[in-house]
């Protein structure tokens, strides 16, 4: 897989990150912030192996999110793309070269 790729689908991606902020009665309440908008990403079914490595870990995982960048994006943050929220479940970094990424959603 290339950096190209990835440029050339035209898929684009929220990356977003909880907080909790403590309410006037003290009650806690999660908020999501971007962290990255507009990212250029590969989208993809997750492929079987995938889905039963994390199965093994009872997790549910449905697509794959490649991307370039070096921001470090966190299992527990979450993907928008296509009007749909998944949670960041892993990732790995392909070939091990630090330039292109692979998230695991659900």
């Amino acid at each position: 897989m290339e950096v190209s790729m990835i440029a050339r689908s035209g898929q684009k991606a929220t990356i977003q990150r909880a907080s909790s902020v403590r309410e006037p009665g003290g009650a806690r309440r999660t908020t999501w912030t971007d962290l990255l908008v507009d990212l250029p990403v590969w989208v993809q079914d997750a492929s079987s192996q995938v889905r039963i490595a994390y199965a093994a870990r009872e997790l549910q995982v449905s697509k794959s999110v490649y991307y370039y960048d070096e921001t470090a994006i966190l299992e527990g943050d979450r993907v928008l793309y296509d009007g749909a929220f998944y949670v960041v479940r892993g990732w790995l970094n392909m070939a091990g070269l630090n330039r292109i990424w692979r998230l695991d959603v659900g």
